[in-house]
């Protein structure tokens, strides 16, 4: 339905435009009225999930890869991209630049005798990202690079200068669908069923939003506007709405204390 009504939009827009340059006289996709889009509930995990995630996967060659994609809330595409220099520290602040996104796309030259290629283009919206991370998270980056560097020792000059975090066994890109594969093999180990990465952008969004302002949430996910953030990526269940409506704890016990 998304689909459909993406379709339609650029549909009347074209449209519209050709009624501004005297083409049509109307628009009559104006006319149409598509069905209501049903919001589905925003699924996240919990802190002991992640955590069971972080813990089946320390061992493992990309182990990095469940801290930092919660704590940055970034897209697969974009940590494929990360390499050892999108870690940063300026006036004591440590944080990942995020500068472009690792994604499969057409081979129009046919250069490469395939299909498809894979490429480091821009961001999502086109858009630099500088995201704060936690002084943890900092050191377990570090200790990823020295392992990286152990390899880099072996191998010499086939070894790349600054390889990418998630990288093969010469510090090269490895295609995103990898480590969406490897990252559900993982969950199957950890027990949790239905797993994506996408889903931890969602839970990052879930539950940083109890103590961090929407505006700043929808920056670090890289969205356009906090409307995106708000309706597809913070959750509003049981769960949440009552650890919202403690806040309201002051407030109830001025009201009914004074009714005793």
């Amino acid at each position: 339905m998304k689909t459909i009504r993406s379709m339609m939009l650029m549909i009347r827009k074209s449209l519209h435009s050709a009624v501004g340059a005297g083409i049509l006289d109307k628009n009559p996709a104006e006319f149409i009225v598509l069905p209501r889009l049903e919001q589905k509930p925003v699924e996240y995990l919990s802190i002991e999930q992640i955590k069971s995630l972080i813990e089946v996967s320390k061992a493992e060659r990309w182990g990095i890869f469940f801290p930092l994609a919660f704590l940055t809330g970034c897209r697969i595409g974009e940590l494929g991209a990360l390499r050892q220099s999108s870690l940063k520290c300026e006036g004591g602040v440590w944080y990942i630049s995020v500068e472009g996104s690792l994604n499969r796309v057409k081979d129009y030259s046919g250069e490469s005798g395939k299909q498809t290629v894979l490429r480091v283009g821009s961001t999502k919206n086109g858009k630099i990202r500088q995201i704060p991370i936690p002084l943890e998270l900092v050191s377990a980056l570090q200790l990823h690079f020295t392992r990286q560097k152990e390899e880099a020792e072996l191998l010499g000059d086939a070894y790349l200068s600054d390889p990418y975090i998630f990288c093969n066994e010469f510090g090269n890109f490895v295609d995103p669908s990898t480590l969406r594969n490897w990252s559900k093999t993982m969950a199957v180990k950890a027990g949790i069923e239905n797993f994506y990465p996408h889903i931890l952008r969602k839970s990052f969004a879930t539950l940083t939003s109890k103590n961090m302002d929407i505006k700043n949430i929808s920056a670090i996910l890289g969205h356009r506007s906090c409307n995106v953030t708000a309706i597809h990526y913070i959750a509003n269940d049981l769960g949440t709405t009552s650890i919202a409506m403690t806040r309201m704890n002051p407030i109830c016990q001025e009201l009914m204390g004074s009714s005793s």
